[in-house]
């Protein structure tokens, strides 16, 4: 345990002792919300869409403020990268895909997997909202590092100490550390989570090949940490034998450079780490036994979101109920909160695109028939932000324009495929969106009602 570069140095409050001080964890609290999402059905293969959204049910989905009460994060690099599996989620540490992921677990949930595997300092559920994902709780360096233990033994957890034995000066046992472990996870679980922060092709991405987090002679999973505000940058990473967490940052919690926990230390942790196998060799971890009956399972589950092109593109809540994924598709995805707004993003995002989907949906195409994407039927937009729309139609049906009217007022047309079009418009309260495609065969004409605020 190694602490303050300077323990008597009062200008940097050289004697906290920050292994047990209550600090954010950043990213590095995702792998108890993954695990909690596996425990509920999920695999590492579910596809979630990692894409602008706004999450508050108080601000429109086409509103991406993150001033309360709305909430919109950012992923690091501000970019977005479409449908993603929670394997690569979880490895790139992509901040939209993991509050998805948080939705889906659940937050009281989350919070039992990390206090069953060691994190004691968490309060209720209704202290936290969807930020938990992103370390909006505290926590100590102590029982987060002896937390990711409990992953690399298999899901059996043990208490850390700090003293084996006491002797007297005559070499006499006074006292002896009794050790005590517990399962609180799943084998299969705890194997799936290392799999996925040992996978260095998952992480490459956003990492590189040959980043810190990387040992070419030995299987090492890992995860790193940033708070928001660049107070704290932290690394936890083990092996079968040896489990080794870092932290960094100022003692009196002032802001550090702006570079995320890899850059500043993840290569002291890696030295670390690498001196530590020296002493307790890295065995190889063992691998995830294949999930049972997998290729039966829903297609979101197995990697697979444009597995019915017929159907339009869709928000894994339109496929699955989000507390039973495996029992197949909701009679009414509408009851969910957040649907609404994780469909805006989609057909947002479907509408915006101008290549070929995977599976041959083409933006727009694959529809059995003409079809309003967006705005959804009955949905709330902002009147102070862009209200976009997206079409879907029957591949092999030429059509030369579509046009726009919003209460029988022209917003323009298109004459290109996709035919996305976006307006901007000082029209409050219930509204009308009537699209016309002209055909070969004829104008065919779908209507939408929504409301503006």
């Amino acid at each position: 345990m190694v602490g303050s570069k300077g323990y008597f140095d009062e200008t940097i409050d050289g004697k906290v002792n920050v292994t047990l001080a209550h600090r954010q964890p950043g990213s590095s609290f995702k792998p108890f919300v993954y695990a909690t999402a596996f425990k509920k059905g999920y695999t590492p293969e579910t596809i979630v869409f990692d894409l602008k959204t706004q999450f508050s049910s108080l601000c429109p989905p086409n509103n991406f403020s993150d001033e309360p009460p709305c909430y919109s994060p950012e992923n690091f690099d501000s970019t977005f990268k479409g449908p993603i599996t929670f394997r690569n989620a979880l490895a790139q540490s992509v901040n939209v895909a993991s509050v998805k992921v948080l939705y889906l677990a659940g937050i009281t949930d989350s919070l039992h997997t990390a206090k069953d595997m060691g994190i004691t300092t968490l309060e209720g559920a209704d202290r936290y909202g969807l930020t938990l994902v992103l370390g909006g709780g505290e926590v100590t360096l102590l029982e987060l590092t002896n937390a990711y233990g409990g992953f690399a033994n298999d899901g059996v957890a043990t208490p850390p100490t700090g003293i084996l034995r006491v002797e007297d000066n005559t070499g006499k046992v006074l006292e002896s550390y009794a050790g005590h472990s517990e399962r609180v996870l799943d084998a299969q679980i705890a194997r799936q989570i290392t799999d996925i922060l040992s996978d260095n092709v998952a992480r490459t991405p956003e990492f590189g090949a040959a980043s810190p987090l990387y040992f070419p002679d030995a299987e090492v999973a890992a995860k790193t940490g940033t708070t928001n505000d660049f107070r704290d940058v932290w690394i936890v990473g083990y092996t079968p034998s040896v489990s080794v967490g870092a932290w960094a940052g100022n003692n009196d919690n002032s802001a550090m450079v702006r570079k995320i926990a890899a850059f500043i230390i993840a290569p002291m942790w890696h030295d670390v780490f690498a001196y530590a196998m020296q002493k307790y060799p890295a065995l190889p971890f063992t691998p995830p036994a294949p999930i049972p009956d997998f290729e039966s399972l829903p297609p979101v589950l197995t990697g697979n979101w444009n597995s019915n092109p017929a159907e339009g593109v869709h928000s894994i809540l339109y496929w699955i109920s989000k507390d039973n994924p495996r029992g197949g598709k909701p009679a009414n995805p509408w009851s969910d909160p957040q649907f609404a707004n994780w469909e805006y993003s989609i057909a947002l995002w479907a509408g915006q695109q101008t290549s070929s989907f995977p599976g041959g949906l083409i933006p727009g195409g694959g529809s059995s028939d003409f079809t309003v994407l967006m705005p959804l039927p009955n949905i709330t937009l902002s009147g102070g932000a862009a209200i976009p729309v997206a079409v879907a139609y029957p591949n092999g049906v030429p059509i030369s324009r579509v046009s726009y009217f919003l209460n029988e007022q022209s917003l323009g047309s298109k004459d290109q495929p996709p035919f996305y079009h976006s307006f901007n418009t000082t029209v409050r309260g219930p509204a009308v969106l009537r699209v016309v495609f002209d055909t070969s065969g004829g104008p065919v004409e779908r209507t939408v009602p929504f409301t503006i605020q």
